[in-house]
């Protein structure tokens, strides 16, 4: 649910902008938008690097959170059993215990997503930089204009925004991912008790 209400319009958004920004540069000097392009496939890899190291610890959040609320609702549905027999630290001890894990998995699976920003940013950065020194070099050889320069570089700063927000959203993606595979995993499990 979360996945349809902001990431995934802002996706498509960025993805629209993205592509338009690249025609644009495309249009306005071929040579120049392949060395500015040529950054967002290695930015790709990283991040597939990323999604593939940071994917298994996503799965984990899932499933200690799924564990985490099992046991909660087990603690709150069974209140007064666990009060009457005085349970309350074991309980109390076992919900911690599981917290724990949650929260270290959690930091696992978020840190690997936070190397994204600044690895946008780096593609950009280096985008700018290639372009602006391949465009001095045809401008020196008279097979660029001033103007044209100054709107390659422009548009190399305009399509480090989509990419920025399409790799932002990549927590959400892959929770989502993750979230309705968990979903259907306990939808296709069959039960322990079976019914006669």
């Amino acid at each position: 649910n979360n996945l349809f209400q902001a990431p995934f319009g802002l996706t498509i958004q960025s993805a629209i902008m993205l592509i338009m920004t690249i025609t644009a540069l495309f249009s306005l000097n071929p040579l120049l938008a392949g060395v500015a392009v040529v950054v967002i496939p290695i930015l790709a890899v990283f991040v597939a690097v990323l999604a593939h190291i940071s994917g298994p610890s996503f799965t984990m959040l899932q499933v200690r959170l799924g564990d985490l609320n099992g046991v909660m609702e087990e603690t709150l549905e069974g209140q007064r059993t666990v009060i009457s027999n005085r349970h309350q630290s074991i309980s109390a001890a076992k919900e911690a215990g599981i917290s724990h894990d949650v929260s270290k998995a959690g930091e696992k699976a978020h840190i690997m997503a936070l190397f994204i920003t600044p690895l946008c940013l780096m593609a950009s950065f280096i985008s700018i930089a290639i372009v602006a020194v391949f465009g001095v070099k045809m401008l020196n050889d008279g097979t660029i204009t001033i103007g044209a320069l100054s709107s390659a570089i422009s548009f190399c700063l305009l399509f480090v925004l989509p990419l920025f927000f399409i790799f932002f959203n990549y927590n959400f993606w892959i929770s989502a991912i993750v979230g309705a595979g968990r979903i259907f995993e306990i939808l296709d499990s069959q039960p322990d008790v079976k019914d006669k």
